[in-house]
């Protein structure tokens, strides 16, 4: 199946990338992919999707800030919006 998709897709793939400074924040907490926890699980990807560029000042300041589910759980629109005002 690999062959066949370096054969016809080559054009399409990429080579990996080093992983960035979010990544690398994000890996001692969460560990290997395979050991996440539900916490690492949902509050990475919700971190990704709320910022376009999650190496950004606010993005790396929002992980800092809300390391933990509970933490971003206290968040309300209203409180999200203070926040990222406070921080530019």
């Amino acid at each position: 199946m690999l062959a066949g998709t370096l054969r016809t897709d080559r054009a399409r793939l990429r080579p990996r990338q080093p992983d960035g400074p979010a990544t690398a924040t994000l890996r001692p907490p969460c560990g290997p992919a395979s050991t996440w926890s539900p916490t690492c699980n949902a509050l990475s990807p919700a971190a990704v999707g709320l910022f376009a560029e999650l190496e950004s000042p606010t993005g790396l300041a929002f992980l800092a800030r809300f390391d933990c589910q509970d933490r971003a759980d206290w968040l309300s629109p209203k409180r999200l919006a203070a926040w990222l005002t406070s921080v530019g």
